[in-house]
């Protein structure tokens, strides 16, 4: 029996990242495009100004890479993924609570 484990964000520390150059830019893009068809997220954090100015200059922000998915630190980043989760679940708790309370024909 394989376990099953539950990933859904995965977060890249760019903290030693001292530049990006288009090769970089293209290779991130195709990581985070393939990791988000299968349900996971890919998150940055630590990134330098000059990496940011980077990451602009060659068109990585596009509509389907926002700027929300860089933070400033591991930690904030980890703080965003629990939140994000516990919305999740709340969400599907709300959701099956909802459907549970529907009357029942008889």
């Amino acid at each position: 029996m394989t376990p099953v484990i539950n990933i859904n964000t995965i977060v890249l520390d760019f903290t030693p990242v001292n530049f990006v150059d288009s090769v970089g830019v293209k290779t991130l893009k195709t990581i985070i495009k393939e990791y988000k068809e299968i349900g996971v997220d890919i998150i940055l954090s630590g990134c330098n100004g000059l990496v940011v100015q980077d990451l602009t200059r060659l068109n990585f922000f596009d509509k389907s890479i926002r700027r929300d998915i860089i933070f400033h630190s591991i930690h904030d980043a980890v703080i965003q993924c629990k939140f994000r989760a516990s919305s999740l679940a709340l969400t599907s708790s709300e959701e099956q609570v909802l459907s549970s309370d529907t009357p029942s024909q008889f």
